[in-house]
């Protein structure tokens, strides 16, 4: 399974390397899983919002299985985050949003994705590497994009 998580200037670093991690050590437990911090558009450098710069994996692929699109500023119609990347396309046509809020907003959802995509088990093998019991407050919705350049509607 190729799992993408999105990385945008602006992200904050907790909200997408808590789910990477999540997902590398699902990868560690399954074959044939492969995690890629990737962009939209190319680009050499992505500058987090404390002003981290690192280099993504390469830019989202149509053959993605599972894509994360981190949080970073989708609140109040902000020009960045979750519903951008959404309206640009890099979710495909249906998507599931799935968030949660706090310190713990990356982590909690990853873990969540695992348990339904890989089980209850897998995900609570993971727990005890990260120290970290999940919250289990977890929100999920159906987001469907209507065509080329039409803002995303809640399903």
């Amino acid at each position: 399974m190729k799992i993408c998580i999105v990385v945008f200037d602006g992200t904050d670093e907790l909200d997408f390397v808590a789910p990477y991690e999540v997902f590398q050590r699902v990868a560690e437990r399954h074959s044939g899983t492969d995690v890629a911090p990737v962009t939209a558009e190319r680009t050499d450098t992505v500058t987090t919002q404390p002003g981290l710069k690192l280099p993504p994996s390469g830019i989202v692929e149509d053959s993605a299985e599972l894509v994360r699109v981190p949080g970073g500023g989708s609140v109040a119609g902000a020009a960045r985050g979750v519903r951008r990347e959404i309206e640009r396309g890099v979710a495909g046509k249906t998507v599931q949003s799935i968030t949660c809020a706090g310190i713990t907003s990356g982590l909690d959802p990853a873990l969540w994705t695992v348990e339904r995509k890989w089980g209850v088990e897998t995900a609570s093998d993971i727990t005890p590497f990260m120290e970290y019991t999940p919250s289990r407050v977890v929100y999920a919705e159906r987001v469907a994009r209507r065509g080329s350049g039409s803002r995303p509607r809640l399903a």
